[in-house]
């Protein structure tokens, strides 16, 4: 009964990538990166939209009006990029990169590159 279910699994992973339907490779974000940010020191809540919180947890995050499910990852001393699916608001999910690079415990720079709806330049938090 196992040898059975174990093969079906097996076929199944196989039909999946031979459609070109690869399964999902999910991050696992580092444990000092993850939790709440802010990009006005000293203000961790959105308050009318002025302060903008980003949230990382281990396989996502989020800011404003924008959502990423993270994939691979690469690191290069203090940077690391990530594959992402992102969106802003009610757009499609895109492909592009995430990019982190922490300056300190408690500061970082992000970066989304491949995204028409948002500027490549790093935008800078504060843990909360």
């Amino acid at each position: 009964m196992r040898y059975r279910h174990r093969l079906r699994q097996l076929v199944l992973l196989c039909l999946m990538g031979a459609l070109g339907n690869p399964l999902p490779v999910l991050a696992e974000m580092p444990t000092e990166l993850r939790g709440k940010w802010s990009s006005h020191p000293g203000r961790c809540e959105p308050v009318g939209g002025e302060v903008d919180v980003l949230t990382i947890s281990a396989t996502d995050l989020s800011f404003y009006e924008i959502g990423c499910k993270l994939g691979r990852s690469t690191r290069s001393g203090t940077s690391l990029t990530l594959d992402a699916q992102c969106f802003k608001g009610g757009s499609p999910v895109r492909s592009g990169k995430v990019v982190l690079r922490q300056h300190a415990a408690n500061e970082i720079d992000l970066v989304l590159q491949g995204f028409s709806w948002i500027a490549v330049k790093p935008q800078r938090y504060r843990r909360c």
